[in-house]
């Protein structure tokens, strides 16, 4: 069996573009690895510079109480004139909690606040990745 046919996806956040903070939960229940990929539109207004707050965080139930559990895991992203894409790879070791959050928060400038955003999240039982070629503009491997 191939790699990518072991893969479970999930889209977390449809796409849209948002000016308030946006969050999903998933449950990882069977899963070893998990991978959340964000996609990052472009910023409102070209002469302002503004970005968003990616946080990945967990909790034991989906409507449970999420807590960040790796501090590399909450990174703001600055909102360009080209579109990008966050990674996160996550090792769901043990340590984990079943449930996990994809967070994502505008950032303050109003004229730039709306910004187009989607997320997935992919299971796997078996992904390593072994760097960060070619896996999106923005990578933390956790």
């Amino acid at each position: 069996m191939k790699q990518a046919q072991s893969q479970q996806r999930s889209l977390l956040i449809s796409p849209q573009v948002s000016t308030a903070t946006v969050s999903a939960a998933f449950d990882t229940l069977g899963a070893d690895y998990a991978t959340i990929q964000v996609a990052v539109g472009t910023r409102a207004a070209a002469t302002q510079s503004s970005s968003v707050t990616i946080a990945i965080t967990e909790a034991d139930a989906a409507t449970g109480s999420y807590t960040t559990f790796n501090s590399e895991l909450s990174k703001a992203v600055a909102i360009g004139t080209s579109a990008q894409v966050a990674v996160f790879h996550v090792n769901l070791d043990g340590t984990r909690k079943r449930f996990l959050r994809v967070l994502s928060t505008p950032g303050t400038v109003a004229t730039a606040d709306a910004v187009g955003i989607a997320a997935i999240g992919v299971l796997d039982p078996e992904i390593r990745p072994s760097g960060t070629t070619g896996q999106g503009n923005v990578v933390v491997v956790a």
